[in-house]
């Protein structure tokens, strides 16, 4: 179908509307991806206005904001790992050590699978104890 772009002096799209002549041919999936006055569409290509916090050199923020100062693809803003990724030179740059850090402090907290089976064992544990305790006394397991 065709559309009708209107793009602000920056290149930002900020309206989008079904043209009756002329017109870029788009798919529904593209319009769909298009988000006004946030979104760039050149030569085929969708980027996004963007906000990157940064702290200690590292991302801990990303999104699109009408204030924003960069320019990113989806595909950019979905590969950054919050806390993992740093933007150096233009380029996202994932550091494997963070990722392995994050991991590992994530898998150093029991979760209430690991709390269940925990007790589990307590229980199975203090249930022997009380049969042997039993059998002792002469009683029947």
């Amino acid at each position: 179908m065709k559309y009708s772009l209107v793009r602000d002096s920056d290149g930002y799209v900020t309206s989008i509307s079904r043209a009756k002549f002329g017109g870029e041919e788009l798919s529904d999936q593209v319009v769909n991806l298009i988000i006004p006055k946030l979104t760039k569409f050149e030569n085929g290509v969708i980027t996004y206005r963007c906000r990157v916090d940064i702290e200690d050199g590292y991302i801990v923020g990303i999104g699109t904001d009408l204030d924003g100062t960069i320019d990113l693809t989806r595909e950019e803003i979905d590969g950054v790992i919050v806390g993992a990724t740093k933007f150096v030179d233009g380029k996202f740059e994932i550091d494997k050590s963070k990722i392995l850090a994050m991991q590992n402090e994530n898998n150093s907290e029991p979760t209430e699978l690991d709390q269940l089976k925990a007790d589990n064992a307590t229980m199975q544990s203090a249930l022997m104890e009380l049969s042997d305790y039993v059998f002792s006394l002469g009683g029947t397991e």
